[in-house]
């Protein structure tokens, strides 16, 4: 068998026969709840990245969590065939590395390409899974295109059809040229420019002209109105030849003699309306006068369907304009190059009218290419939304279905507030064929006969046979039935992973911001392998992987200087839960035989499994980790670790060194058994009632009054350069007779104080039974205030004579007044450092008495406000006396050695 480090955390669970098997009710009794949960599955377009990391390391403490408290689960794991990514990276490596496009290869071929390097890259993502320690179900692991998932996907599609559900209709979509296909909302991004700006466009060799706005005019047809023309202006002057209306307000004075006149198109000379709109047209914005392009512009398209106009799209798919343009020269050049045709042709007629260079607009780019997203007018499959939007709202509403944390609620509600109908079809060739087929007839004119939903050309047949039948018509032998070339959104496979990654396949119905902030993408190389940081990596490796990559040069030699600035010395080695822990903590939970220290600990073990267990609850694992983070750094290192010291560097046989979680099992309260198994692994998760008796808010608040002392004193030895191997005369005073009781902190761990302030004695002064030797004992005393009511001295004789004794150790006459005193600062930058100090109290006495003393003060702060103050006054002048003491006992000292 491999180690579990070399076989991964799950298969070592999987090897013991614990996960989905019945001996997780042997091991839990209690357990009779399921818990299922999908890792959302890592697109293969390349390797996981430190974002990745993330979600698995949240995922699996949930995971973890839910099964250590008796509950059966399942956490499937699988691979996303990401369609447009996918095709877009595999397209780029074959330029990049054979010069050919996938139009070279043929769909057939290409396809066989993608599947290479989803063979390559997917395996390798599953390993980085697995590396990364997470308890997924293996067996189950699923590819969204595999034969299970094609099922599913076929069977839901089919489904969704003949109930109608999902329908086809031509309507503008973002078109991305570069790509050729429709692509959805979020894969647009916007950019804004305030004036002329060029921008590099994929495909062209010339930068492109934006922030533009071309002024051009429309012949009146109608002279007796007054008007002879209509200026419009646009940032897109070369749609103006899918124009065909323009519009104006209708409440615009200017224009009220146009009402339902028509202007000649200055190009085509032809006639086209003029329409009255309210809702496209701004009589504030250029003219007043808007051209409406409704084949090239959503706002246009609402406005044509508003006044029945015609829809021209004069574009191909790739970017080029086609015969509607009307110009025969113009057919088949592109978009952008024809712009300056356009120009020129308008200026010799006369109708242009200059243009605006400091125009500012917004850019819809494609995300994926970078190309301009082209509103174009074209067929696509959709998926009725309403009903399941209205549906998703009320059960949101009615408690039918939860989301957690609970203000995720508000993010539900807003993303389907305005939700639209959702365009499943895409132009690609990587993905899940669109299992519709379409009834054409020979000599047909259209291309759009009837559409057949059927899970295989056969099955296509048996449908238009017998929708023949049904409809009196012959069989007819010169039909053509073709299956759309189109594929399905990646999403649609994805929305069914919840049904079909638990192998249904579709028979029954269907329920209806890296340092620079910036979002990790591959394409921005940007990412970070979760094993370099594992294992490890240097910088030079680093380079290597962008420069093997499919990024761009420019692209690459971005990623290089990120990675040498953030990364100069490569990444160091941290393991798996370093790692693990490291990102879930960053997303912003009978005692008579133990000694304090003992009951300390396991007390404040109770308050971080209540809080890990509040953290799991709500879904807000930072919280978690933060509470076992404080816990082993500032109470487990810093205090308990510390106090233990002398138990653990004791060699006597007797001594129980047992630190480790096996040995906490017997601390458990209510007789629970958790027993001893082989690792946590096995174990149920810690239950808050078996810490809850160990919970001691008395033994917490001692432990932070006897921390304050031992502070305290080890700030006197600082200040006055005494090493703790010198055993000094501490003095505690207190005027809280609670602190002083002898079952208070003070007298109750008396010895454990004075062994870790290494004192030579401790005298304990009440202030109330001083006498005078006591009150003169106190003023020669160098002092540390903890509160107003309790502080730590040291007479300042003994200061004296430890220096003394150093001296004549040394065989020196002087003490040593160097800052380079190896016992600390020297006693001269000692009293720089309480003058200042001095000082500065003073001067916060001053501001906080000036302000106390103000009417507005006493109007209007709150009662309680006031008591802090009066409250805060008091430490102050208590700190302030102090200090006036230290400063003259620092003095005297000084005076001393000048003598």
């Amino acid at each position: 068998m491999k180690s579990i480090v070399e076989q991964g955390w799950y298969d070592w669970w999987e090897y013991k026969g614990f996960f989905g098997s019945n001996n997780m009710n042997e091991t839990f009794k209690e357990s009779t709840k399921n818990f299922t949960m999908l890792a959302p599955p890592p697109n293969i377009t390349g390797n996981l990245h430190i974002g990745h990391a993330l979600t698995l390391s949240i995922q699996d403490a949930i995971v973890r969590w839910y099964r250590m408290s008796g509950y059966r689960v399942l956490w499937i794991p699988g691979t996303d065939h990401a369609g447009i990514g996918t095709q877009s990276v595999v397209e780029r490596q074959l330029y990049k590395t054979k010069n050919l496009t996938r139009h070279d290869l043929g769909r057939e071929n290409f396809i066989n390409e993608v599947w290479k390097w989803r063979e390559l890259h997917g395996n390798r993502i599953i390993e980085q899974m697995r590396r990364l320690g997470a308890s997924l179900d293996w067996k189950n692991l699923y590819f969204t295109m595999d034969p299970p998932r094609s099922h599913a996907v076929t069977n839901a599609f089919v489904k969704l059809f003949n109930d109608g559900m999902i329908y086809r209709d031509t309507r503008l979509v973002n078109w991305c040229c570069e790509l050729g296909t429709a692509i959805s909302d979020i894969e647009v991004d916007y950019e804004t420019v305030s004036k002329q700006t060029f921008l590099k466009i994929p495909g062209h060799k010339e930068s492109i002209e934006f922030g533009v706005l071309h002024k051009f005019a429309y012949p009146v047809a109608d002279s007796s109105s007054g008007l002879s023309e209509l200026v419009v202006a646009t940032t897109r002057i070369e749609t103006i030849l899918g124009d065909c209306a323009v519009a104006i307000h209708p409440d615009d004075p200017r224009y009220k003699s146009l009402h339902d006149k028509e202007v000649i198109h200055p190009l085509l000379n032809k006639r086209i309306p003029i329409v009255c709109d309210a809702e496209l047209v701004d009589m504030q914005f250029a003219t007043g006068v808007v051209k409406v392009t409704p084949g090239h512009d959503i706002n246009d398209y609402a406005c044509a369907r508003r006044h029945q106009l015609p829809i021209i799209n004069i574009l191909n798919k790739d970017g080029t304009l086609n015969e509607n343009c009307g110009i025969a020269d113009l057919i088949n050049k592109d978009r952008f190059e024809v712009r300056k045709d356009i120009i020129n042709r308008l200026q010799s007629l006369g109708y242009y009218r200059g243009k605006d260079v400091n125009h500012e607009m917004r850019i819809a780019k494609c995300s994926r290419s970078g190309d301009i997203i082209e509103p174009l007018l074209q067929p696509q499959w959709y998926i009725k939304c309403k009903d399941m939007q209205l549906r998703a709202l009320q059960d949101i509403e009615n408690g039918k279905m939860q989301i957690q944390p609970s203000y995720h609620v508000e993010e539900w509600n807003r993303w389907l507030g305005n939700i639209q109908d959702w365009c499943i079809s895409r132009q690609l060739w990587w993905g899940h064929p669109v299992p519709a087929y379409n009834l054409t007839y020979e000599g047909q004119e259209s291309d759009e006969g009837l559409w057949f939903a059927a899970t295989s050309l056969l099955e296509a047949e048996q449908f238009v046979k017998k929708y023949f039948q049904q409809n009196n018509i012959a069989l007819q032998t010169n039909y053509v039935l073709k299956q759309d070339e189109d594929v399905l959104d990646t999403w649609f496979s994805s929305a069914l992973l919840p049904f079909s990654s638990l192998n249904w396949k579709g028979d029954q119905n269907i329920p209806v911001r890296d340092a620079q902030g910036r979002k990790m993408s591959k394409s921005l190389g940007n990412v970070i392998d979760p094993l370099n940081v594992i294992e490890g990596v240097t910088l030079k490796e680093m380079h290597q992987t962008i420069h093997n990559s499919n990024l761009s040069n420019h692209e690459i030699e971005k990623s290089i200087k990120l990675l040498s600035r953030e990364y100069p010395e490569g990444i160091k080695a941290c393991g798996t839960d370093t790692l693990r822990f490291g990102l879930v903590n960053y997303t912003q939970q009978s005692k008579s035989d133990l000694t304090l220290i003992d009951r300390y600990i396991l007390s404040r073990l109770s308050n971080t499994v209540t809080k890990c267990q509040l953290g799991f609850e709500k879904f807000e694992l930072f919280e978690s980790t933060k509470a076992v983070k404080d816990y082993i750094f500032e109470d487990l290192c810093g205090v308990y670790l510390e106090f233990i010291k002398p138990i653990l560097y004791d060699n006597s046989e007797n001594i129980d060194k047992k630190e480790l979680w096996q040995s906490l099992v017997e601390r458990c309260d209510n007789n629970v058994k958790l027993g001893t198994p082989e690792s946590i692994m096995v174990s149920r998760y810690p239950k808050v009632a078996d810490f809850e008796s160990q919970k001691d808010c008395t033994v917490e608040n001692d432990m932070k009054t006897i921390l304050s002392v031992i502070h305290a004193a080890r700030s006197l030895r600082q200040s006055n350069n005494i090493p703790l191997g010198q055993s000094l005369p501490f003095i505690i005073w207190s005027d809280d007779r609670d602190l002083l009781d002898n079952q208070g902190p003070i007298k109750k761990y008396f010895q454990d104080i004075r062994k870790f302030i290494k004192a030579s004695e401790i005298r304990v002064i009440d202030d109330k039974l001083q006498d005078d030797s006591v009150k003169t004992l106190l003023t020669d005393s160098a002092v540390t205030l903890i509160s107003t009511n309790l502080k730590v001295y040291v007479p300042m004789s003994s200061i004296l004579e430890i220096k003394k004794s150093t001296d004549v150790n040394n065989g020196k006459n002087k003490v040593k007044t160097s800052s380079s005193d190896p016992s600390g600062i020297s006693i001269t930058e000692n009293l720089s450092r309480l003058i200042k100090k001095y000082e500065k109290i003073t001067n916060e006495i001053e501001n906080l008495q000036g302000r106390i003393i103000k009417v507005e003060y006493l109007k209007k702060v709150p009662e309680k406000i006031k008591e802090n103050d009066r409250k805060k006054l008091m430490l102050l002048i208590d700190q302030k006396n102090d200090l006036e003491k230290n400063i003259k006992l620092a003095q005297n000292m000084n005076e001393y050695i000048r003598s």
